[in-house]
């Protein structure tokens, strides 16, 4: 990219390679594990943390998905 572009059109592909998962996983916990991923993509998070971290958010997943079919249920 020209050094015109450095700061312009370079961060809207970066904040948009970020968007994409981000809205395709909105509304749900999916989406905070799709960023998750997308830090551990980009080396901000330790690999040992991301385990962590990615197993609590499964376990929310699962709560979450319990919840939902228990509402319902009661319908």
């Amino acid at each position: 990219m020209p050094s015109l572009e450095k700061f312009g059109l370079v961060s809207q592909i970066n904040r948009c390679v970020i968007s994409i998962p981000a809205n395709i996983a909105e509304g749900s916990v999916y989406e905070l594990e799709s960023h998750i991923i997308l830090c551990s993509g980009l080396n901000l998070i330790d690999e040992n943390k991301l385990s962590l971290v990615i197993d609590k958010i499964q376990v929310l997943q699962m709560r979450i998905s319990s919840l939902i079919k228990y509402n319902k249920s009661k319908l």
